[in-house]
């Protein structure tokens, strides 16, 4: 399953060609093998494998020593969630691919790091934690996205206002006196407000069911 290149950049498509071809393998794959299949040179290869594993979709599963040192290449959750926010349709392959991948000790033991001791103890769980998040993530970046532009300046003000405020706490004054004497400052920021306790509310909500 390839993306149009209409679809993602030349540079990304690239990314997604390689963690594609690893990711379907099931099992770790050295740039050699990969520039094989993708009918790449071995630099570019190995770069973007260099490239994939700096930008966290990509982690070194073992290291070969059969002449020249060989590097083996295996997919972070970060990976999957590349994928799957690149091209809609990998989703249907998530139980696929990781069925595949949990069988492998290294990619257990990386997705540990983050999804903690679930990993071992209810392996069916964390697969279908993986699938749930991966999904959750994107439709929520979908939603930020897709917020009209009033909507994004207002929660630009916020968070960068939030920001600018940590780090220069004097500036709290005056933010207190836009407040009382800047009408759409006011209304702006109790927008904010009221969004984040709703948001809050039912956060928590959900959480302690």
């Amino acid at each position: 399953m390839k993306v149009s290149p209409n679809d993602i950049s030349k540079i990304d498509k690239t990314e997604y060609d390689m963690l594609l071809y690893i990711v379907q393998q099931g099992n770790p794959v050295s740039a050699y093998q990969a520039k094989n299949a993708l009918g790449m040179n071995q630099p570019t290869a190995r770069n973007i494998c260099i490239r994939l594993e700096r930008e966290g979709f990509l982690a070194v599963y073992k290291k070969e020593k059969k002449g020249r040192k060989k590097l083996m290449y295996g997919p972070k959750w970060q990976g999957l969630l590349f994928l799957c926010g690149s091209n809609s349709k990998m989703h249907k392959e998530m139980d696929t691919i990781l069925d595949g991948w949990f069988t492998n000790p290294k990619f257990r033991e990386i997705l540990e790091e983050d999804y903690g001791p679930v990993v071992t103890k209810n392996p069916e769980k964390a697969k279908t934690l993986v699938k749930k998040l991966v999904r959750h993530i994107i439709r929520s970046m979908e939603e930020f996205d897709n917020m009209t532009d009033d909507e994004y300046e207002v929660w630009r003000l916020v968070a960068g206002q939030t920001l600018y405020i940590a780090k220069h706490p004097t500036e709290a004054e005056n933010v207190r006196e836009f407040y009382q004497h800047v009408k759409f400052y006011k209304d702006n920021t109790d927008q904010a407000i009221a969004t984040n306790e709703k948001n809050a509310e039912f956060f928590i909500g959900s959480v302690s069911n």
